[in-house]
């Protein structure tokens, strides 16, 4: 009986190791808590998703996994404990971008200056910095929507902010150009 015990805490460390385990509205979202809903989230991922998010993050552990599907791609946004980062990746395996934790001393200049202009007007609050490395993106291709591999990937800095019951995000490429936002919603409780 021992022995069946030491199996199973060694097969769920073994489990919640392998799985180390956004752009647009998201369908749903599954919050891992203990190895009965970590294995159901496994089950519920594509084996090369699985595959990508053990080479890169080994060991960490899923906080929760928003899905999306954008004209029939399957797109999994997978957010880590611990300020791993997140990575956002296709159902095939192709990755989307992968994103960081960073510190004010990790933004270029001009992204820097963009964020904390952007903050100041805003009267919010800096929660977290992000630096996202972009590998591909969806595009249009004959009349459907494709995910293109990009043949350099390129940089994204996203803020994440809070004001009086909001939450706001911003995302600047390295020479301070607002791409998105800033953005709010309520923050949920």
């Amino acid at each position: 009986m021992k022995e069946k015990k030491v199996l199973l805490v060694i097969f769920a460390a073994l489990l919640l190791g392998a799985l180390g385990c956004r752009p647009g509205a998201r369908e749903e979202a599954v919050q891992p808590a203990e190895p009965a809903t970590i294995q159901r989230v496994s089950s519920e991922l594509p084996a090369a998703v699985v595959e990508v998010i053990n080479k890169y993050f080994p060991g960490a552990e899923i906080d929760f996994v928003e899905t999306e599907n954008v004209d029939g791609l399957a797109l999994y946004d997978i957010e880590f404990k611990n300020n791993r980062g997140e990575i956002e990746v296709a159902a095939d395996g192709t990755i989307i971008d992968i994103t960081s934790i960073i510190g004010w001393d990790e933004l270029p200049q001009a992204a820097a200056d963009a964020i904390k202009k952007a903050l100041e007007e805003a009267a919010a609050s800096l929660e977290r910095l992000e630096k996202a490395e972009v590998q591909a993106e969806i595009k249009e291709q004959d009349g459907k929507k494709a995910i293109v591999k990009l043949p350099q990937p390129y940089w994204l800095f996203e803020a994440e902010f809070s004001r009086e019951g909001q939450r706001g995000e911003m995302q600047v490429d390295p020479q301070g150009k607002i791409i998105e936002g800033p953005k709010w919603e309520a923050k949920v409780k």
